[in-house]
């Protein structure tokens, strides 16, 4: 799909579920239940809504796609829903994004089903401060298990991370895992939700602290995946190091995805809170080609770019567990 930007949009993030069972100080309130649950209870797209509509997309130019949350490993039909998008002819890239707690368990039967790659959200390697970040719902050495076990299945694993101000010494102890060749992407905090109210550094900051564990750090053009990552080597590491500093480093004017949230909203762009209710159409029986007139209208009128900077101008009042992370 080429949009009014000639952009050309070929990524599609795809949040099956906003439920999670960790909650992340920058994410999700402590205290928030699904309230809607018992009283919607098919207010999530079905894995067949999101293989036809994902059907429907690659008709149109998408070949990439990645699996979100919520932590998508609380969908018993993860799996299948990977499969059933791996089947789709013209889709190249499967992967999925988890908080790691389930993912010892998950691993065997998402390397049956195909999957391409897991990134894994994890932000420290100190248990007491995961713990605190996580509002004591998470187990650390789970996570530190699931990565093993997904190692052991060789699936291509990457760790993300969100730079935290003040907490430099949790975030780079991750590097810990460079040495043992899996690749961390550090990520600016976004502003949206919980995030707001949060400070972050950027990363450049982040860099220039890599730089003084690893003098020898340099960017390297290869590319690890469908992001927007910049990735830096060093003799010291066996796995290159990322950043994605997408709020003061804008990428809009490569930017190649779209977003599907678990209620089936297409998103052209996460600053705005404009989307288009796929969900309601697929559920008023309408047919593929009324349906493929609005996504390519949504996609053709994407935004030229985020509006970070001017937090003002952001529009977006969901939270990213709500959009898909």
């Amino acid at each position: 799909m080429i949009d009014q930007f000639q952009r050309n949009i070929d990524y599609l993030r795809i949040s099956i579920t906003e439920e999670c069972n960790l909650r992340c100080a920058y994410c999700m309130p402590l205290k928030w239940q699904n309230q809607n649950k018992r009283e919607i209870p098919d207010k999530y797209l079905t894995s067949r809504e999101i293989i036809r509509l994902t059907g429907l997309f690659e008709t149109l130019g998408i070949k990439k796609i990645k699996i979100t949350g919520g932590e998508p490993l609380l969908r018993k039909d993860v799996s299948y829903i990977i499969a059933g998008l791996k089947s789709i002819s013209g889709i190249r890239q499967v992967t999925l994004t988890t908080n790691g707690i389930f993912l010892e368990e998950k691993a065997e039967a998402l390397k049956n089903a195909g999957v391409h790659g897991i990134n894994v959200s994890l932000d420290t390697l100190d248990e007491d401060f995961y713990c605190k970040l996580t509002g004591g719902k998470g187990n650390l050495n789970q996570v530190l298990k699931g990565i093993q076990a997904a190692r052991r299945l060789q699936i291509p694993l990457k760790i993300n991370a969100v730079l935290l101000k003040n907490e430099k010494e949790h975030w780079k102890n991750l590097t810990e895992l460079l040495k043992e060749g899996i690749p961390v992407r550090f990520i600016e905090l976004m502003p949206l939700g919980l995030g707001r109210k949060m400070e972050g550094i950027t990363g450049e900051e982040a860099l220039a602290q890599l730089k003084i564990m690893y003098p020898d750090l340099r960017e390297t053009k290869k590319a690890l995946g469908a992001g927007p990552a910049r990735y830096f080597e060093s003799a010291g590491l066996k796995a290159p190091v990322g950043l994605i500093d997408a709020v003061t480093n804008k990428f809009c004017t490569g930017c190649n995805r779209v977003r599907l949230t678990s209620q089936g909203i297409l998103k052209p762009c996460l600053c705005y809170d404009y989307g288009v209710d796929l969900k309601k159409l697929l559920r008023q029986g309408k047919t593929d080609q009324e349906i493929l007139r609005e996504i390519k209208k949504a996609v053709y009128e994407k935004p030229r770019g985020h509006c970070f900077g001017q937090s003002d101008n952001i529009t977006e009042s969901k939270m990213m567990w709500q959009i898909g992370g």
